[in-house]
């Protein structure tokens, strides 16, 4: 019998509305467990009433207002033997997976099982596998081993350390709502999604909503943008895709594939998206990473766009004059996510950046640019830094971030800039008035005096002249 390590005990709160799923949920895993050996049980704590966020999307305003309420919870404690110690000193440190088509890293794999991730250590064979199991023997030596050998290799399977390690991840993935995460599933049958419509998707939420990942759910209570998507292709409240949402989905798939053999060697994240990319479809299993790379591929148009303009030696400077207002060229260099703006009444705004020919900043703040372009409606919700806009906008502040001087926009105005738009000014035409001499007014004066029907008008003039000089 191989040797149980420790008992581990796991505590998460429940919504009671999903309490039925998650016990279902937990009834398989234990079954699991039962089979490979292994206690397994959960206990219900007390519920109790807990504050969370809730989003309503209000499309025809363009905003998202979020409502303060009280859900019941209850606590869930899981108690389980997870983590097994193996025959002769061995552990199992990782594990290379294919699921759909689709290779995936878990935990640590060395370069050498990377590059070779058919071959086997104790058989000697090259032949494809479905899961390969990385070992470490506590000394520094790491080999890869295929599951029909890990008997032979061990004397004994792994069964019990594969489940326990199983079952922890399952459980520690468990959501606040009493699903499980992304990239585990109890069982069942995956859908197959088009990867350019998961992307495009994604985008489209991010435009709404913004990027929150698990770390910023865990700290804001935010669903995340993974679950948002779940929930839209599974019957939920879809978002509108705009064709310019499927271009940035066809770019960031292709970013995604570009990742080098190097890059991916050096980080298993990155490896797992370049493969999803290359295979061009996504998961249930796979939701979570597939919507990643609309992140990733944004906040790389950002940092290209800063590399560029530190390559070119820009040094920004101040703009405009404060309170009037001017026309600016430049290109989007940086938007930010959606984020709450206003006291009394509070909406959804982002940041925009701007740089002109010479390197100078401009920001301004507003819920959203949109464009005509070739006759299609086009928000910008992500840099554009091969268009050249046009901004008539009133300079609020000059400020610094970071040693680069800034000019802060205000109540702009944003197109694309035409050839037109940079020729000079018109000169304004202005009408030439011939002011009459003493002489000639005097000339005037004695004509109209001869005659009777204008000599009336002419004593009325004298008079008031007259008037006009005491």
């Amino acid at each position: 019998m191989e040797n149980v390590i420790s008992s581990e005990i796991i505590a998460l709160d429940i919504n009671s509305a999903y309490k039925s799923a998650c016990e279902g949920k937990l009834e398989f895993l234990a079954r699991k467990a039962k089979k490979a050996g292994l206690s397994f049980y959960w206990t219900w704590g007390k519920g109790f009433w807990k504050e969370v966020t809730h989003e309503i999307v209000h499309k025809e305003a363009g905003y998202v207002e979020e409502k303060q309420a009280k859900v019941f919870c209850i606590p869930l404690q899981v108690t389980g033997q997870f983590h097994i110690a193996l025959p002769g000193g061995w552990k199992l440190v990782g594990a290379l997976q294919v699921i759909d088509g689709i290779t995936l890293y878990n935990g640590n794999v060395p370069d050498s099982v990377r590059a070779n991730p058919n071959h086997c250590e104790h058989c000697q064979v090259k032949r494809s596998r479905s899961n390969v199991y990385v070992l470490e023997n506590g000394v520094g030596k790491i080999i890869a081993v295929g599951s029909s050998c890990i008997r032979d290799f061990l004397g004994r399977d792994i069964d019990q350390a594969i489940v326990g390690l199983s079952i922890w991840e399952a459980i520690i993935t468990i959501d606040r709502s009493g699903g499980f995460d992304e990239y585990e599933s109890s069982g069942g049958h995956s859908g197959v999604y088009d990867l350019q419509r998961i992307v495009a998707m994604t985008f489209a939420i991010m435009r709404d909503r913004g990027y929150v990942s698990r770390a910023k759910s865990d700290e804001t209570g935010k669903d995340t943008t993974a679950m948002v998507l779940t929930l839209a292709l599974n019957g939920g409240e879809k978002p509108e895709v705009t064709e310019s949402d499927k271009e940035k989905a066809d770019k960031a798939i292709e970013f995604a594939e570009s990742f080098t053999d190097a890059e991916a060697q050096e980080s298993t994240y990155i490896h797992n998206v370049r493969e999803i990319a290359r295979n061009n479809y996504a998961t249930n299993k796979l939701l979570g990473l597939a919507c990643s790379i609309a992140r990733i591929y944004e906040l790389d148009c950002q940092k290209k766009a800063e590399a560029i303009a530190k390559a070119a030696g820009y040094q920004s400077q101040w703009v405009g004059e404060i309170g009037k207002r001017a026309q600016f060229f430049g290109k989007c260099v940086g938007v930010t996510s959606p984020f709450e703006s206003g006291l009394q009444f509070t909406r959804w705004v982002r940041w925009y950046t701007f740089r002109d020919e010479v390197g100078n900043i401009m920001k301004t703040k507003t819920d959203g640019i949109v464009l005509m372009i070739e006759g299609e409606r086009v928000e910008v919700s992500a840099p554009m830094p091969d268009v050249e806009f046009k901004i008539v906008g009133t300079p609020k502040e000059h400020s610094e971030w970071k040693g680069d001087k800034q000019t802060q926009l205000s109540r702009c105005v944003v197109t694309v800039a035409t050839e037109s738009d940079k020729l000079p000014a018109k000169p304004k035409r202005t009408r030439k008035v011939k002011v009459p001499t003493i002489a000639e007014m005097q000339e005037t004066l004695a004509a109209m005096e001869a005659d009777p029907a204008k000599r009336e008008i002419v004593a009325k003039m004298t008079d008031i002249a007259q008037r006009f000089a005491k």
